[in-house]
C-alpha cells in the first residue's frame, strides 16, 4: 500500500470530497440496515469476534449481537444485555451519543465530519480502496483516532478501525449493507413480552 505525501491541505480536500459523496449516498435513503463484524483488542487478551447488526431510520435504531441488543426510538434507549435478561431504560440525547456511537452504527462518523470534532485526512490508498485518519481535537477523548476505509468505485465504506489510547482496538468490518430495508416502528423498541421474567430499570428522568 502506498502511503501519500502530498500536503495535508490537498489531502483534506481530497478527504472532504471523498466524505461529501459518501454522505449523499446515505443520507439520500429514509433507512438502512448494515451486517458487520466487530472485533475488539485488549493488551494480553484474546480478540473477540461479534457479528453484529444495525437498522437504522433517521435518529432511531436497533443494534443487535449476542452481547447486547440497543434499542432507540428516537425518546428512550433500551439496553437488554440476554445473559442477565436485564434491560436498563434511559432517556435519548443524539448529543451524548458522541465517539461510542460509531460501534452502533458504521456510518456515525459522518455525522460529525463537517463540524471541528476532528482533523482528518488521506492516510493511504491502494486502487480503489483509500484510507482517511480521524485524530479527535478534544484532547481528553478516549481515542487516538480512526481509521475509515471506503471503496470509492463503490462509494461504500468497508471497514472503521478505532484505536483507544488504553492500546484497545476495536475494528468493524462491514458484510452487508441493504439501502432499503423494511421498517416498522415497533422495531425500535423494547418489547418486555418477548423476554419473560425479565428485570427491568428504568432511568429515565
Amino acid at each position: 500500500m502506498m502511503i501519500l505525501t502530498v500536503g495535508i491541505q490537498a489531502q483534506d480536500k481530497k478527504a472532504t470530497k471523498i466524505l461529501d459523496k459518501l454522505s449523499d449516498k446515505y443520507g439520500a435513503v429514509a433507512s438502512v440496515a448494515i451486517d458487520f463484524d466487530l472485533t475488539v483488542n485488549y493488551p494480553e487478551q484474546e480478540p473477540m469476534l461479534l457479528a453484529s447488526s444495525v437498522l437504522q431510520a433517521g435518529e432511531r435504531w436497533v443494534f443487535k449481537n449476542e452481547q447486547q441488543e440497543l434499542y432507540n426510538d428516537g425518546k428512550a434507549i433500551w439496553m437488554f444485555i440476554p445473559d442477565r435478561n436485564e434491560v436498563q431504560i434511559n432517556d435519548y440525547d443524539p448529543a451524548e451519543e458522541g465517539e461510542d456511537g460509531y460501534f452502533v452504527s458504521p456510518l456515525g462518523i459522518l455525522k460529525q465530519y463537517k463540524g471541528d470534532t476532528y482533523k482528518y485526512r488521506i492516510s493511504a490508498k491502494d486502487g480503489w480502496n483509500t484510507e482517511i485518519e480521524f485524530k479527535p481535537t478534544d484532547e481528553f477523548s478516549d481515542y487516538a483516532k480512526f481509521r475509515l476505509s471506503i471503496d470509492t468505485k463503490k462509494n461504500e465504506i468497508t471497514e472503521v478501525i478505532a484505536f483507544g489510547k488504553d492500546g484497545s482496538k476495536a475494528t468493524i468490518v462491514i458484510t452487508d449493507i441493504d439501502l432499503a430495508p423494511k421498517v416498522s416502528d415497533q422495531l425500535f423498541t423494547f418489547d418486555p413480552s418477548k423476554h419473560p421474567d425479565v428485570i427491568v430499570e428504568d432511568l429515565r428522568m
